[in-house]
């Protein structure tokens, strides 16, 4: 048998992450960290595995938040090939697997996931600096960068495409960027994700609200139910502010952070999958941005708030 398994385990219906204890006369108990997330089909997922030899104890991880522990553990050593897909036995997966990573010793925290899908800090140029390194380009007009080089300026014509979608928008997501607002007469969209008729998504200034907003539909086609977040205040034009957009698909709440501080958090949203592409500066359908934009970040997970604070005073978070 294989030393440590981290599965689908078909019996509980829950991610797993189990290590053998090998008894008298052949028999076997099984350690197990579970954990409380219910397994979606056809849905990215990060797991991670952690064994802490020191302290004895399993920690299972779904998209970098501690769902399972199991302390008393002793791992067996072992020599065997190193498997992505099966286990010594069989029980092979059927799915897709990516960026799989290992490590000599028991990661903190802090280490467990780097959550970042996408940076883009447009100190001259549109690349996205993740290691995902996904492709972007400017609109021929409209578009330039600011005269220190550190952001990028848009004259409420131009816009930053990126290609393929960046976020599975039906689970958990944050996006954020720093941003200084120019001009209100129009929905001024800061960042979104299409779909086939619209947006998954809309973080930006909306002109009826006369408020910064995150907006969610229902669907990304047909007839939609809205939900949004507002700021508690006006923007000020020309103005650096950090916007921050956080969905928990988990608790189907919807946040708007403002320099870091929340705004409104609205329940009950339930946010659909789109595959379209990203827009840094307008949506699907216009829109688009008049003013600066800067350090563009999205992250596959909902950050909590101490994260969103250290975002908003410039701190790299992953």
């Amino acid at each position: 048998r294989s030393a440590f398994y981290l599965m689908y385990q078909k019996d509980t219906g829950r991610w797993e992450f189990t290590v053998p204890r090998e008894a008298a006369a052949g028999t076997v108990t099984w350690l197990t960290a579970r954990s409380v997330t219910v397994p979606a089909l056809n849905r990215w997922t990060h797991l991670a595995g952690v064994y802490d030899a020191t302290a004895g104890q399993l920690t299972l991880y779904v998209d970098g938040v501690a769902e399972g522990v199991r302390a008393g553990v002793t791992s067996l050593p072992s020599a065997g090939p190193f498997r992505i897909g099966r286990s010594q036995s069989g029980g092979r997966f059927d799915g897709a697997i990516s960026d799989v990573r290992a490590w000599n010793r028991a990661l903190p925290v802090t280490e467990v996931s780097d959550r970042t899908v996408a940076w883009w800090n447009f100190d001259g140029a549109s690349v996205d600096s993740s290691r995902f390194g996904r492709g972007t380009s400017l609109t021929s007009l409209g578009t330039s960068y600011t005269a220190d080089g550190k952001g990028l300026a848009l004259d409420g014509d131009g816009c930053a495409e990126g290609y393929g979608p960046a976020l599975r928008t039906d689970r958990s997501w944050t996006v954020a960027a720093r941003v200084g607002l120019a001009a209100v007469l129009e929905n001024r969209t800061v960042i979104s994700q299409s779909g086939p008729a619209r947006d998954a998504f809309y973080l930006q200034y909306h002109k009826d609200y006369k408020k910064w907003a995150v907006l969610v539909p229902s669907s990304v086609d047909g007839t939609p139910v809205w939900k949004q977040a507002l700021s508690t205040a006006a923007p000020a034009l020309n103005t650096w502010t950090h916007l921050t957009a956080v969905y928990d698909a988990q608790a189907l709440t919807l946040t708007l952070y403002v320099n870091g501080a929340a705004q409104v958090t609205t329940t009950g949203v339930v946010a659909p999958a789109s595959t379209g592409r990203i827009h840094i500066g307008c949506s699907g359908s216009g829109g688009r941005f008049s003013g600066t934009i800067d350090d563009v970040r999205l992250y596959a997970s909902a950050l909590p708030a101490a994260d969103v604070v250290k975002l908003a005073a410039g701190t790299v978070v992953r």
